[in-house]
This record gives structure tokens, sequence and C-alpha cells, in this order.
């Protein structure tokens, strides 16, 4: 697996939103809770992330992710 880092681009996705999520996610799948697990993996197949207009600022994320 490897890391990376999200980088905003013309038409991206507001990052605060997108790691507010998978934040929620990591915790539940830490927690060890079937019902906090089940609650985040219902949260993120629902999850729609409005396109973040283009010239909009904001910062880089330097949160990690995975590659399959």
């Amino acid at each position: 697996m490897g890391t990376g880092v999200f980088t905003i681009v013309l038409r991206g996705y507001d990052m605060a939103q997108v790691d507010d999520v998978l934040t929620r996610a990591e915790q539940a799948v830490a927690s060890g809770n079937g019902s906090l697990r089940a609650a985040a993996r219902h949260e993120l197949e629902g999850v729609v992330f409005p396109w973040k207009p283009r010239g909009t600022p904001g910062p880089r994320s330097t949160r990690p992710w995975r590659t399959c």
C-alpha cells in the first residue's frame, strides 16, 4: 500500500468535508464497536461530496490515502 496527498484541482472537493467523513470512519473502525462501524459504512455508502467551484481558495490536505 502507498500513501499520497490529495491535491485540489480546478474542480475538486471540500477537503475539510472529506477529512471529517474519513476521520469518523477511522474512529469507528478503531473503536471495535460493530454499531459504530455499521453507521460509518452507511455514511460512506451514501455520502455525496459537492464540487468545490473553480478558483475557491482552500488548503491542500495532507491526509494520507491508500492505494489498492
